[in-house]
């Protein structure tokens, strides 16, 4: 995925990966996980997550994209 021109870059802090993690984890807990992955509910799930607690976000608002690529390429390593 590759940003788009004049896309503001989206930025995160450690206190929204605690939130990303936290909230994957009860999403798998509650059976919103498959065999490949987690279901797209799941990502929709983070995106509010993130938006009830705005206090530390950086850049633009997380979407379930963004998410999804931040979660494979940085936090779950």
């Amino acid at each position: 995925m590759s940003k788009k021109k004049g896309e503001p870059r989206v930025r995160w802090v450690d206190s929204e990966d605690a939130i990303l993690v936290a909230t994957l984890r009860k999403g798998k807990d509650d059976g919103f996980m498959s065999g490949s992955g987690f279901k797209p509910q799941v990502w929709a799930f983070c995106v509010a997550a993130l938006a009830q607690d705005p206090k530390d976000a950086v850049g633009p608002p997380k979407t379930a994209e963004k998410i999804q690529d931040h979660w494979g390429k940085s936090v779950c390593l």
